[in-house]
């Protein structure tokens, strides 16, 4: 449904996008299994998130998102985590 709304935008906006695409696709096939792939792959996040706030809550689908994002900062960009311990003092 979104494709079908979304494609008169794209077409209007992007031009003559639609002729590139298939005159690369010519050149190399393999483009059309990666964009097949990568809407696969959209749309399957997409489903997974619906699953998750179903059968969880939105709360958890949020502390989630935030858990792959802090997981990919230090697999994926190899960000350095230090531990600092500060003494408080009480007044």
């Amino acid at each position: 449904m979104a494709a079908l709304i979304l494609i008169p935008f794209t077409l209007y906006i992007e031009g003559n996008i639609a002729a590139f695409t298939i005159e690369k696709a010519k050149e190399d096939p393999f483009i059309i299994f990666l964009l097949l792939g990568n809407a696969t792959v959209a749309y399957l996040v997409n489903l997974t998130n619906f699953l998750v706030t179903k059968h969880t809550s939105a709360l958890t689908l949020q502390v989630l998102g935030n858990a792959k994002a802090a997981v990919a900062a230090v697999l994926i960009f190899r960000n350095p985590v230090t531990v600092e311990w500060q003494d408080l003092e009480l007044q």
